[in-house]
């Protein structure tokens, strides 16, 4: 390795034209600073850009949490108002009417009751179209 090292410096400083040299001197006195400037320069600039796409997704997530938060808080009182009206009413017309108010709303499009059956009663009694927005 050293002795390449000496062939190119010697060849460098014996062989080659005044002209050649200061041309291989002043790419390397350009290249070299300019090389190091781009490099600093695009190291700051993906700093700033992936700074900023993080601070942009957590503020779209927490944007996120907060309506989800609200429509979860919706339904949960949705619920609520169901379970509170469905043994109060023995007429299922007013409990279908309930139901339909509660689905004016655009993130309710239907509204399933899961109940269970007692073994002396028909299952038919029980067999209502399904409550569904249109």
């Amino acid at each position: 390795m050293k002795n390449k090292l000496s062939k190119i410096s010697n060849y460098y400083i014996y062989h080659l034209k005044l002209h050649t040299k200061l041309i291989i001197s002043h790419l390397v006195l350009i290249a070299v600073p300019t090389l190091f400037i781009f490099y600093f320069i695009y190291s700051q600039m993906y700093e700033i850009i992936v700074s900023d796409t993080i601070r942009s997704e957590h503020a779209l997530s927490e944007q996120t949490v907060g309506t989800l938060e609200a429509t979860l808080g919706h339904i949960s009182n949705i619920a609520v108002t169901l379970k509170d009206n469905f043994p109060a009413s023995e007429d299922p017309s007013s409990f279908q009417k309930t139901v339909s108010s509660l689905m004016d709303d655009d993130s309710i499009n239907a509204i399933k009751v899961y109940m269970d059956v007692p073994s002396d009663m028909p299952a038919a009694c029980f067999c209502q179209p399904k409550m569904t927005r249109k």
